[in-house]
């Protein structure tokens, strides 16, 4: 004898339950211990500032943002220091346009990668496209930017970023 409808219907909204849960669970047991979900954004929202101050040349800004051991690698593959950083950009008017496009931000623990892209005007002048990755680390209750790398670095604003296929 088969179950009446409203009994199908009964167990068919239970199962549902059930998937939900099952694959709620999973997302959870994804996301990495102890991150709040709102540290990516918190994140980003420094990296969008970090690039104001790049573009405005505030040298106090940067200089509590990025960490002490901060690394700038340009797109040569030279690493810059944090007072080499701090000389070069602090120049007003150097950049009059560093504009982010895209920003893409995974955090793990203490640690989160951004992977942007910049559109770049300077004084020489030359517009470009940066395509970067930067490590923050949280280091006591803040964020600090630790490591820029250039990874490519395109004229003109048709660069995409996307991964290059070979």
């Amino acid at each position: 004898m088969l179950p009446s409808p409203a009994r199908r219907v009964a167990w068919a909204a239970g199962l549902a339950v059930l998937a939900l849960f099952t694959a709620v669970a999973g997302l959870r047991a994804q996301q990495p211990a102890g991150v709040p979900p709102a540290a990516g954004d918190a994140v980003k929202a420094l990296d969008v500032d970090v690039e104001a101050a790049f573009q405005r040349a505030d040298v106090a800004f940067l200089r509590d943002a990025l960490a002490e051991d901060f690394q700038f690698w340009i797109s040569s593959g030279r690493p810059l220091s944090k007072a080499q950083v701090l000389a070069s950009y602090g120049q007003p008017g150097r950049f009059p346009l560093r504009k982010a496009s895209s920003i893409d931000v995974e955090v793990h623990g203490d640690a989160a990668l951004v992977n942007g892209r910049l559109e770049v005007r300077s004084t020489m002048p030359r517009e470009y496209v940066v395509c970067y990755l930067r490590l923050y680390q949280q280091r006591g209750a803040r964020w600090q930017l630790v490591s820029h790398r250039t990874f490519r670095e395109r004229d003109g604003f048709a660069e995409t970023c996307a991964p290059v296929d070979r």
